[in-house]
């Protein structure tokens, strides 16, 4: 018989670092809110350009309930948290859902790149 795992608070320690949403939903509705996550660091972004880049991604995953609105974060909303010693501004480019519901991110941070708002 397989065992059954129910125990979602298992994944807490996972989930530690603090990261802030914000966006304009196309309903002129704001989102505004922060959430503990699990960010990993994927490799430096390579692309193939005229100059190199200095852009790199994160993996930021998160449990749905965790999530304080009807939606789910959207590609081009901003994201906020602190990594490295330093401020980042990161831009959500692909949103997935997990199989046990939770929400999946990648997110970009491009030196430079903040919100025109964050000024």
């Amino acid at each position: 018989m397989p065992i059954q795992f129910t125990n979602p608070r298992a994944f807490a320690p996972f989930h530690r670092t603090p990261v802030a949403f914000h966006g304009v939903r196309p309903d002129s509705r704001r989102i505004a809110l922060t959430v503990m996550c699990s960010v990993v660091e994927d490799v430096p972004e390579t692309v193939d350009a005229a100059a190199p880049t200095d852009a790199r991604t994160f993996a930021v995953s998160f449990p749905r309930h965790s999530w304080g609105v009807a939606t789910p974060p959207q590609i081009g909303e901003w994201a906020k948290m602190h990594w490295s010693g330093a401020d980042m501004w990161l831009k959500v480019s692909a949103v997935n859902h997990l199989p046990d519901g939770g929400l999946a991110l990648v997110a970009e941070w491009k030196p430079g790149r903040v919100p025109q708002w964050s000024r």
